[in-house]
């Protein structure tokens, strides 16, 4: 779900999948870094401590260390991860159309028991709210010429502190060029019988831009076609964000050599301390995918980006 508020929200976006794509660590932020402490594969526990304290000694504290958290693991598109590990090649706007007919041929039948029908029924449920929820995600922060974002608004105050329970949601869409605003209220307290899938359809509906997210283009998977794994979202995602938040602090003098000035100085792009503090960071937080993984291995991942990053630059220019 895009980013809507850092505080606790209750009721939004509870959506039961079985075989989830990746674990998130179930931490909550402190004052401290010793929240994230845990242990990786293949490494004992004074080394679990190093990694902080060398995070520490190059400015990189609790509030920078919760941002590498949203990094790997929080800002994850879990909504496009589930819809991909479930029905693979399919787009979304396939999926709610075969929806739309499962229903049309539910209607019309008279051979299923009650039982049956509840049971297809909640697939058909399940199905649309995976492509419906991968539809939405997909759309911020941009959807067309229109730049999107929302955000909860509080239900009471205690104390003179907001409170979130079940809270509205105002959605807001901008214009690029012309910078027409609109606004649309999505009801946290949901009427019987509605579901989350109807309320945004609905807050789309009611900014006029429900076709354009009903019509968008597919985007890059994160999921692999051939082996039906999550790898590409680390590729693709999780390392490029994590290896631009974390170079500033890993500033050091690298040399290259050109034949036209010979040996040349300039700052270091894959500082060695960087890459093996990433792999021991990626390792805590997800060690079902780096705990075999190697520096080098993490630097060849970085250097594609790179390359990726360049050609963009080079075609925008």
């Amino acid at each position: 779900m895009p980013e809507i508020s850092s505080r606790l929200v209750r009721g939004v976006g509870h959506t039961n999948h079985r075989d989830p794509p990746i674990s998130s660590p179930q931490t909550e932020q402190t004052n401290t870094l010793a929240h994230s402490r845990k242990t990786p594969a293949g490494r004992g526990k004074l080394d679990s401590r190093d990694i902080f304290e060398r995070l520490q000694s190059r400015g990189i504290g609790a509030d920078e260390f919760g941002k590498i958290l949203r990094i790997i693991a929080f800002d994850l598109p879990q909504s496009t991860l589930f819809f991909e590990q479930q029905f693979r090649n399919s787009r979304p706007q396939q999926v709610l159309r075969q929806t739309e007919k499962w229903r049309h041929l539910l209607a019309m039948d008279f051979i299923l028991s009650e039982d049956q029908r509840k049971d297809i029924e909640k697939s058909i449920s399940l199905a649309e709210t995976l492509a419906w929820n991968a539809l939405r995600d997909a759309s911020f922060p941009r959807l067309g010429p229109w730049h999107l974002s929302c955000v909860c608004l509080p239900t009471s105050f205690q104390d003179g502190k907001p409170s979130y329970i079940y809270p509205d949601i105002e959605l807001v869409a901008i214009h690029e060029a012309t910078k027409e605003k609109r606004i649309a209220v999505i009801r946290g307290a949901k009427a019987a019988g509605a579901s989350s899938t109807d309320a945004w359809r609905s807050g789309f509906e009611t900014l006029g831009l429900l076709d354009l997210v009903l019509k968008q283009r597919p985007r890059r998977r994160f999921v692999s076609r051939e082996q039906h794994r999550v790898w590409p979202v680390y590729t693709q995602f999780v390392i490029p964000r994590l290896y631009e938040f974390m170079l500033p602090y890993y500033r050091s003098r690298g040399h290259v050599w050109s034949e036209k000035g010979g040996e040349q100085t300039h700052l270091a792009y894959y500082p060695k301390e960087l890459l093996e503090d990433m792999l021991e960071i990626l390792q805590q937080q997800h060690p079902h995918a780096f705990g075999s993984k190697i520096a080098l291995q993490i630097k060849s991942m970085i250097q594609r980006h790179r390359e990726r990053k360049s050609t963009s630059t080079t075609k925008s220019s």
